[in-house]
C-alpha cells in the first residue's frame, strides 16, 4: 500500500513539475526584453524614462523564438498616459489603425511616429524581419533596431535625423499580444512603457 501511494505522489509531482516548466516557458515568452544602447553604453531606465542625446541610439529586444512586438511611438504623451493607467489595448489611441507598412531591414535606420498606428516589428528568420542585425545563440535571439532619424506619419511623413527633432520626448508603448482562435480579436500578454527624454 505504501509504495502505491508512493507511486501516486511521484505521478503527481512529476506532473506538476512538467506542467509548471510549460508556464514558466510560456511566460518568458510573453515577457518583453528591450534595452537601450547609446555610444555603446546600456541607458538606464528609471520610472519608465531614459535619457538620450539626440544622436543615433539602438532598441534591442531579446526573443526566446521567432517572434514580434507592436509599439506605438509617438511625440504625445496619450497612448503612453492611457497604458500606463491600465487602458485594454482596444481603448489605446496608438493601436487603433492597422500598422504601419516598413521596408525590410530598417534599412533607413528609423522609427515611425504616429498617434494611431503601431510599428510592427518582427523576426520570422533572416530573410524576413524588421530589424538591423539580428543574433542567435541558444538562448533565442537578440535582434537591433538602428534608430537615428524619426518618419513623423501625423507631420511631413519625410525622415528627420534625430539631431534635428524639435520635440523633448518621444513617447513607446510596447504590447506583446496574440490572436485569439478565429483571428477577429488581439489577445494583450504583455506592455511595457518607456518615455525617451532628449537631454542634449
Amino acid at each position: 500500500m505504501n509504495r502505491f501511494l508512493y507511486f501516486i505522489l511521484l505521478l503527481i509531482i512529476t506532473f506538476n513539475g512538467c506542467s509548471s516548466d510549460k508556464n514558466i516557458r510560456k511566460d518568458m515568452m510573453d515577457i518583453i526584453d528591450v534595452s537601450i544602447e547609446q555610444g555603446g553604453n546600456i541607458i538606464n531606465i528609471i520610472d519608465d524614462t531614459a535619457e538620450i542625446r539626440r544622436t543615433g541610439f539602438s532598441l534591442k529586444f531579446r526573443f526566446t523564438q521567432q517572434d514580434s512586438i507592436l509599439i506605438n511611438a509617438s511625440f504625445q504623451a496619450e497612448t503612453f498616459n492611457n497604458a500606463k493607467e491600465g487602458l485594454p489595448l482596444q481603448d489605446l489611441a496608438g493601436f487603433r489603425s492597422t500598422g504601419i507598412a516598413e521596408e525590410l531591414f530598417n534599412k533607413d535606420s528609423v522609427i515611425y511616429v504616429s498617434n494611431d498606428s503601431p510599428n510592427f516589428w518582427y523576426y520570422t528568420d533572416d530573410s524576413d524581419n524588421r530589424f538591423n542585425n539580428v543574433l542567435k545563440n541558444e538562448n533565442g535571439y537578440l535582434c537591433t533596431r538602428e534608430i537615428n532619424g524619426v518618419i513623423d506619419l501625423d507631420g511631413s511623413a519625410e525622415k528627420v535625423d534625430l539631431i534635428k527633432i524639435k520635440q523633448k520626448e518621444i513617447f513607446l508603448v510596447i504590447i506583446k499580444s496574440e490572436w485569439n482562435e478565429d483571428y477577429t480579436k488581439m489577445i494583450e500578454k504583455n506592455r511595457k512603457i518607456i518615455k525617451l527624454k532628449f537631454i542634449l
